[in-house]
């Protein structure tokens, strides 16, 4: 399991996730992001990137 993947389990487990769900979530979300980029050929993070309008952040 990478790191990121730990730090997302110890989070969702905080959250009162067991450890059988919290995996079955970043898998089902892993699963939702493949779906999603083979249908718009997106990155999954692509998501995440903010406007160049840098007048948002002011």
């Amino acid at each position: 399991m990478s790191q990121y993947e730990d730090l997302l389990v110890d989070a969702l487990l905080d959250d009162g996730f067991t450890l059988d769900e919290a995996l079955r979530l970043i898998a089902l979300q892993e699963r939702f992001d493949s779906d999603r980029h083979r249908e718009t050929g997106e990155h999954p993070h692509e998501i995440w990137r903010y406007d160049d309008d840098t007048s948002l952040w002011n």
